[in-house]
């Protein structure tokens, strides 16, 4: 009788415990760069016991209101790794908790924690068709791995529930050369087809990326070839002969554009680097790709 009483309030300790870390998991969270701090995860998951799923939902709320946090945002989110862990080891099946902070974590740069949380996602969650598929954005656009990205994307189309133009996003990657308009057209096809706002998002600032560094490529074929002709650089953008430049000087990506006539340089307030495009040494085949998701079309 005795034990059991002893075993009743080791219970109740554990569960008061528990309930404490729970509510300091989403108060706190003022105009902070860092998240305060955070409990190790493999005590919480102890003390919570069986409601540690629960604790990883806390958590969770603890995430998004700090990637919503003004400071946090401006300092790049320094602790949304640790966030992420926690909630990802507090409750390893947790599919969303893998995927919203793998494109967050990308968003702003740290490309390396996106990929090994997406990867760690992949061997937890492996059923989820959007871990792939993210991972394969991030070896594509990011690190311009295109065999790695269509092995990524074929996996994700492979998947139970993943939509049919996932195959052919796979054969583009397989076969991409890297070039800005195929770029453009990959990104074109995702955002169409992509409901999560996080993503979507983030795929049209990518894609606003790429036309921009098109039309500075643009801007300074047109410019040299203005120099070799009259000795000079042209006084604006505008003395330059070409409509496809006049148009996109008038839209709001055109506006961020600033022209230095005495040294011929162009940039974007908008891009903070230019980008680089890889051109694979041989096209790889895509005979890996299943026959019958290849030929359907995508919606």
């Amino acid at each position: 009788m005795r034990s059991r009483w002893v075993y009743a309030l080791l219970l109740v300790v554990l569960a008061t415990g528990g309930h404490l870390l729970h509510r300091q998991a989403v108060v706190g969270i003022a105009e902070r760069e860092t998240a305060g701090p955070l409990p190790n995860a493999r005590i919480l998951r102890f003390l919570t016991s069986s409601h540690h799923t629960s604790a990883a939902d806390l958590y969770w709320l603890k995430l998004v209101q700090y990637v919503g946090t003004e400071a946090a945002l401006r300092a790049g989110w320094p602790d949304l790794e640790a966030l992420a862990d926690l909630v990802v080891t507090l409750d390893p099946k947790y599919g969303y908790a893998y995927q919203a902070s793998g494109i967050l974590l990308a968003t702003v740069g740290r490309i390396d924690a996106s990929n090994e949380i997406l990867d760690r996602g992949m061997t937890n969650v492996p059923e989820r068709w959007q871990l792939p598929f993210y991972a394969a954005f991030n070896r594509w656009y990011h690190r311009r791995e295109f065999k790695k990205a269509g092995e990524l994307m074929l996996r994700a189309a492979k998947l139970p529930g993943g939509p049919v133009w996932l195959a052919e996003l796979a054969s583009r990657l397989f076969a991409s050369s890297g070039s800005l308009d195929e770029g453009i057209a990959l990104l074109d096809l995702m955002i169409a087809n992509t409901a999560d706002p996080l993503l979507r998002d983030d795929l049209i600032r990518r894609r606003e990326d790429l036309l921009i560094e098109k039309m500075l490529r643009r801007i300074e074929a047109r410019a040299a070839a203005f120099r070799a002709e009259r000795g000079r650089w042209p006084r604006g953008l505008e003395k330059l002969d070409d409509p496809e430049i006049r148009a996109f000087l008038a839209t709001p990506l055109g506006q961020t554009l600033r022209w230095n006539p005495e040294t011929g340089e162009v940039r974007s307030l908008f891009l903070r680097d230019r980008l680089v495009v890889y051109e694979p040494e041989t096209e790889p085949e895509i005979h890996e790709i299943p026959p019958s998701a290849a030929a359907e079309k995508s919606p």
